[in-house]
């Protein structure tokens, strides 16, 4: 009973914070970690029941643990292995395409590896180096599914407002024209644009992208041309045709939203996988700006999460390295004390 009263508690504070963080500012990704923690402590909470016996409780926790979870790790790792040459195979030959066929072939070596940090089998350098590896795997999974479940919270929170701004992000063209990932924000964007003249507000689209090596012109020249096949008067697109990245697209339009007036509001369009870390850079650059996404093709969306995940490591690059040194030290310094006292990995490890 009172152990269960405890984790209750923990998961009613847990709540408590992610609400207040959610309140405060909903363009932060520590509300991913605080939601995950929450969701982490409520499921303790239940499996301590009073009313349910500890037997089903252990059961339940033993079968997410040894059996639930790593058959779906299989799956996951199937799964994705599969759509990486789906990916190959609509999209071609990229480093960003091949995400999620690597992910796949990395979740199976990391459970090769978890068996052999478990069974103690080599000496005790290959165990060290296991029980690294899988540390940093399981600080890394868990980071990113606290992304995963946040941005999918993210991007379901309606927008508010008719805004003055509706600013679509590039994402490449095929030659000079636009692909349908593309074709998806503009969409969008103009679905946005209508209902703000709807409400009177004299709302203006700025299309961002400069021109790629490998484009015939600038995305946002081939993005207001669209627009305006699609029944959006010229004189309501803006052009910023030299970003060549997310941060670059919200910064040049920052500067043209600033330029225009002193007083507006404006919304982000781009796709649903990218609406997050767009809201995140926004917060960057001082944008009082909320984002929002437009569907993707579900081939897409495994390998388009991942790089995004990427992304949000890069943004925080210095605060991942710090603890994955902390964790390589740890496990050197363990490895060094079984070294010196004659005993294994594992041996020591119990010790300490």
């Amino acid at each position: 009973m009172g152990i269960f009263l405890i984790m209750t508690g923990i998961a009613l504070l847990c709540w408590g914070i992610f609400l207040v963080s959610l309140k405060r500012e909903p363009r932060r990704l520590r509300n991913g970690i605080y939601l995950s923690a929450a969701l982490g402590s409520t499921y303790l909470a239940v499996v301590l029941t009073p009313g349910l016996s500890t037997s089903i409780g252990q059961l339940l926790t033993f079968g997410l643990v040894f059996l639930v979870g790593p058959m779906a790790a299989l799956f996951l790792a199937g799964f994705l292995i599969v759509n990486g040459f789906t990916m190959l195979r609509r999209e071609g030959r990229s480093l960003g395409n091949l995400l999620s066929l690597l992910a796949g072939f990395a979740i199976i070596g990391v459970g090769s590896i978890a068996f052999v940090a478990v069974s103690g089998r080599g000496d005790a350098a290959l165990v060290a180096g296991c029980v690294a590896i899988l540390l940093l795997a399981g600080y890394l999974g868990y980071l990113l599914f606290s992304f995963l479940i946040y941005a999918l919270f993210y991007s379901k929170l309606p927008y508010r407002g008719a805004p003055d701004f509706v600013i679509v992000l590039g994402s490449g063209l095929i030659g000079s024209r636009v692909p349908p990932l593309l074709a998806s924000r503009l969409v969008k964007a103009r679905e946005i644009h209508d209902q703000s003249k709807a409400a009177g507000v004299s709302s203006r689209i700025i299309v961002t992208g400069g021109q790629g090596a490998d484009e015939a012109r600038s995305e946002a020249s081939a993005m207001a041309e669209y627009l305006v096949e699609l029944g959006v008067p010229a004189g309501d697109v803006l052009l910023e045709d030299q970003a060549r990245n997310t941060e670059e697209n919200l910064g040049y339009s920052k500067a043209i939203m600033d330029a225009a007036s002193a007083d507006y509001s404006s919304i982000v369009v781009t796709n649903n996988f990218h609406v997050f870390r767009a809201a995140l850079l926004a917060r960057r650059l001082g944008m009082e700006t909320q984002a929002v996404g437009s569907k993707t093709a579900g081939y897409f969306l495994p390998s388009a999460a991942l790089r995004e995940f990427i992304g949000l490591l890069a943004m925080y690059k210095w605060l991942h390295l710090a603890f994955a040194a902390l964790v390589v030290g740890g496990i050197l310094a363990l490895f060094i004390v079984s070294v010196q006292q004659g005993d294994s990995f594992t041996t020591a490890a119990a010790r300490l």
